[in-house]
């Protein structure tokens, strides 16, 4: 199969998938019978006609015996391969790029506190802000790392007990490389 034929397979699935969303395919690699192409769908508008965000669906066109083919995709998001008219309705495809453009922009917005006022509508119980990019749990393990340090420390390097036990496995330690036995190490 050449890369013009399966570019044409690839279009007319995406073009059947939704209305709604426009689409631009692009070729990525060959190796060995198998074509990729990754597709990103948009849905621009008057309002905002530069997309806020984009969802890509990744492609393998394969190559069978003869004129065969087969077509595996995958959402960006996902690892699971779903095979053409198989794991997937077809009228379900539309719903599936916008759960995951919806998730996207989810995302967006809690990230994206651009102004004084939505910064602080991360606040904790007491009104105060909280910084929305380190989670809570992370916060409280910083604040109880000094503790969790000092039990989870054993054995104090500056107690006498200690250097004096160190100081004698280097002894034992130089005395098994000392091979001639006389107080230095040879290059070997």
């Amino acid at each position: 199969m050449k890369e013009e034929e399966a570019l044409q397979i690839v279009k007319q699935i995406v073009n059947d998938w939704s209305k709604v969303y426009i689409n631009q395919v692009f070729f990525d690699q060959e190796y060995g019978n198998i074509l990729q192409y990754s597709v990103e769908f948009s849905k621009p508008s008057k309002q905002k006609p530069i997309p806020e965000g984009t969802v890509k669906v990744l492609f393998d066109i394969i190559q069978m015996d003869g004129d065969e083919y087969e077509v595996e995709f995958n959402f960006e998001n996902e690892s699971l391969k779903h095979k053409l008219d198989n794991t997937i309705r077809t009228n379900m495809f539309q719903s599936w790029i916008d759960r995951v453009l919806e998730n996207k922009h989810k995302i967006k917005q809690q990230l994206h506190l651009g102004t004084e006022f939505e910064y602080t509508r991360s606040v904790d119980k007491k009104g105060n802000p909280v910084d929305p990019f380190v989670p809570k749990f992370d916060i409280t393990k910083m604040q109880n790392l000094a503790k969790e340090a000092a039990k989870s420390q054993k054995i104090s390097v500056d107690s006498p007990r200690f250097i004096l036990t160190l100081e004698r496995a280097l002894i034992k330690l130089f005395e098994e490389a000392d091979i001639n036995l006389n107080g230095a190490l040879t290059y070997s």
